[in-house]
């Protein structure tokens, strides 16, 4: 089963993933290589800075890493392409900077068929008791992390409905 986890940042994604390996300890796997690691490796801007270039690189890794496993495997995801698009849609709608309507119509496509290869997501809801630890990764901003969380609740709840953009 391929598992994927998602949600805003520093709700305890991560932690949940580790206590899940240490649980199924031998049975499930994590990639050592993660999306944070390509924003080190190019030195990109994410977060309210993001762009074209950090969300393409970004979805491009996540895609391919969701694609290279199958059904049998027994693989946790910390994010999924999912993620990627949540955050390009919040800086299409705050203009943050230069993601437009072509870029989020060019990669929607991408994380409707990376989807088919996550056989369960689980959303990790953003909870205000949890204090964001800043780790010079992830932005540590209320407003911003409650406004991210309420795109991932308006993706979820489209995931339910027969009108779905990111599941067929």
């Amino acid at each position: 089963m391929r598992i994927a986890v998602m949600g805003t940042a520093g709700q305890g994604k991560s932690t949940f993933i580790k206590d899940f390996l240490k649980n199924w300890e031998g049975i499930y796997t994590s990639p050592e290589k993660t999306y944070r690691d390509i924003i080190e490796e190019k030195k990109l801007l994410h977060s309210k800075k993001t762009t074209k270039e950090t969300q393409r690189a970004i979805l491009d890794f996540m895609a391919g890493q969701t694609m290279e496993y199958s059904k049998d495997d027994r693989i946790i995801y910390d994010r999924c392409p999912l993620d990627n698009i949540v955050y390009s849609i919040y800086a299409l709608d705050k203009q943050t900077g230069d993601i437009d309507e072509d870029f989020i119509g060019e990669c929607i496509p991408l994380v409707r068929e990376s989807a088919k290869f996550i056989d369960l997501i689980f959303h990790i809801p953003y909870d205000p008791s949890i204090k964001v630890e800043d780790d010079n990764m992830r932005e540590t901003n209320v407003e911003y992390i409650t406004e991210i969380n309420q795109l991932f609740v308006e993706i979820e709840k489209q995931s339910l409905s027969d009108h779905s953009v990111f599941f067929t």
